[in-house]
């Protein structure tokens, strides 16, 4: 019994030397954490928990790296000011980031521009395709759908605020999802006429696109909106949402008639949405291809010089160790990755190198 109390003191002595010595408890990692991005990461309310694909990865990296984790939640103001500038305190942002030429620029060349010169990207994580939902064919809700009817030329910004100045107003079932100036129809469609067209107007159907604020998708729009003039019949949500629950709501209730982003984070803040209110939300994926996007970490070095190589190197580790593959598989269960995955998880699975230690190397000392 005596030697059975001594195995489990010296058992207990050597975890809290090797935690010492593997993860200095100085060298804590301020993580920024995205709330709502399911499948990737997201806040669990319920568990109080961060859960996903990328906060495993995450967690398990900056582990394998040698340092323990402070996780903050992350907020839309928060993650553009970083990227944008570098200022925060954070050290990984553990977010679904896309890799872009421009942010790359931001984060290098500080001679023409350039105001992030402290942040990296990780190797590519993972490779999405962000395209947008409709609302469902063939379904009867009374909700506008996001598509507004008004005369050709029509300003933007003032469809947006009738819209806005209607859900203020009671219907005629009482709720406050329709003025006295919209007409219901079973086709997902708010006509808007409070006078008649004159004889040389033509109408048109308006609709409201949404998106996520920092998303790459978001910028092709604005872009494409920015070039195509004010009298169209697209109309982007402005100011764009903040939030993926944000914009599932938006969509669900009727006031987007195309929800953009990743196509999974979408589908999942709909079930979301659906799961929370109890109510139907039809939506239909566009068979269109969208935009490539990248996906990568960011990381600092203002705190820790080496932090964004050790980091790496342990991402790098968990290709070739296999770990990577069964976190997929965990959280995508019985799918199947695309071509383009399927080449980046071969590309990062690099060998260990001749006459290197067949056992895990694990930067932080383990």
């Amino acid at each position: 019994m005596r030697s059975l109390q001594g195995a489990i003191i010296a058992g207990i002595f050597w975890m809290q030397a090797f935690a010492a010595c593997s993860a200095p408890a100085e060298e804590v990692i301020d993580v920024g954490v995205r709330g709502d991005a399911r499948p990737f990461v997201w806040y669990d309310e319920n568990s109080k928990q961060y859960l996903g694909f990328f906060w495993d990865i995450c967690s398990e990296a900056v582990h394998r790296a040698g340092y323990q984790i402070h996780a903050d939640l992350l907020d839309i103001r928060k993650r553009t000011e970083f990227l944008k500038t570098g200022k925060g305190e954070f050290d990984l942002l553990c977010d679904p980031t896309t890799l872009t030429i421009e942010r790359l620029r931001n984060f290098t060349d500080v001679k023409n521009g350039g105001k992030a010169s402290d942040l990296s990207f990780s190797p590519i994580i993972f490779i999405a395709n962000s395209s947008f939902v409709e609302p469902g064919r063939g379904t009867t809700r009374k909700r506008g759908g996001g598509t507004i009817s008004a005369t050709i030329g029509s300003n933007c910004k003032d469809i947006m605020s009738q819209q806005t100045a209607a859900r203020s107003k009671p219907g005629d079932d009482g709720k406050s999802d329709a003025g006295a100036t919209f007409h219901w129809y079973d086709l997902p469609t708010i006509t808007m006429m409070p006078d008649e067209p004159k004889p040389n107007e033509t109408v048109v159907r308006y609709e409201i696109w949404g998106y996520v604020a920092g998303t790459n998708i978001g910028d092709i729009l604005q872009r494409w909106w920015d070039a195509s003039g004010k009298e169209r019949q697209v109309c982007l949500r402005d100011p764009p949402l903040s939030s993926h629950k944000d914009a599932a709501t938006e969509f669900c209730e009727g006031r987007l008639a195309r929800y953009f982003g990743d196509i999974d984070i979408v589908k999942a803040a709909i079930a979301d949405y659906q799961s929370q209110t109890g109510r139907e939300c039809a939506a239909d994926v566009s068979n269109s291809n969208g935009s490539y996007e990248p996906y990568a970490f960011v990381l600092s070095s203002k705190h820790f010089g080496n932090f964004p190589e050790r980091f790496t190197l342990a991402l790098y580790g968990m290709y070739q160790d296999g770990t990577m593959e069964r976190l997929f598989e965990g959280h995508f269960p019985g799918s199947r990755k695309s071509q383009y995955l399927d080449v980046l998880f071969a590309i990062n699975s690099i060998p260990a190198g001749f006459g290197e230690s067949k056992q895990t190397f694990y930067p932080g000392g383990k």
